[in-house]
C-alpha cells in the first residue's frame, strides 16, 4: 500500500510502505525490514481515530488519529475497503 508523504511542510508524494495492524498502525519501508525486526518507520496510534474513503480518489483512504490524518491508497477497492473494515473495528487484547 502507498501513503502520502510531505508531512511537516516537505514535499507531497506517494510512497510504497508495508503496512502491520497491531496495537497501533505501522509502516515499514518494505516488509523485509518488518521481519528484521527493525524500527518501523512510521506509526499512528489509534486509541482515537476514525477510517475513511477520500470522496474522488480512487482506492484512497484517510485514518483521522489525533493529532495527525495518514492518507493512503489501496491498489483495489476491495483492498482500500478490507483495509477500512479493519481499522473501524475495536482492537481487545482477548
Amino acid at each position: 500500500m502507498q501513503k502520502l508523504g510531505g508531512a511537516e511542510g516537505g514535499r507531497q508524494n506517494w510512497k510504497k510502505r508495508f503496512f502491520v495492524l497491531q496495537e497501533d498502525l505501522l509502516y515499514f519501508d518494505n516488509q523485509s525490514q518488518y521481519e528484521k525486526g527493525k524500527e518501523p518507520k512510521g506509526q499512528v496510534t489509534l486509541d482515537c481515530h476514525y477510517t475513511c474513503a477520500v470522496d474522488g480518489h480512487a482506492f484512497e483512504f484517510a485514518v483521522h488519529a489525533y493529532p495527525r490524518t495518514l492518507h493512503c491508497k489501496a491498489e483495489s477497492a476491495e483492498e482500500m475497503q478490507d483495509w477500512i473494515d479493519i481499522l473501524q473495528k475495536p482492537i481487545h487484547d482477548d
